[in-house]
């Protein structure tokens, strides 16, 4: 019966499975890490686009009730304008 020892370095080819399980380790463990903060970071720029889709969507609404505020001030000040004018084509003599 042969020793393990007596046909090469029995412990050379363990340090060798050693090194190579601690680089699959390192490895494996490095792309675990690199694809769980793609996924958060991915995650975060979802949440920020949703935000500003929001947002927009907020102000495109406050907008348009300022426009239609500014519009209707404006038909107001020009009826008045308007009655103005007329009373000064007739001679300042409001008519009722």
């Amino acid at each position: 019966m042969t020793n393990p020892q007596d046909s090469g370095n029995f412990f050379a080819s363990w340090g060798f499975v050693e090194f190579a399980v601690a680089a699959a380790w390192t490895v494996v463990t490095g792309l675990a890490g690199f694809v769980y903060r793609l996924t958060m970071r991915v995650g975060m720029l979802e949440d920020g686009a949703e935000l500003r889709e929001v947002n927009t969507e907020r102000r495109h609404k406050e907008n348009l009730a300022a426009w239609d505020r500014i519009d209707n001030r404006v038909a107001q000040l020009t009826a008045r304008l308007d009655g103005v004018v007329d009373r000064g084509q007739n001679g300042g003599i409001r008519r009722y």
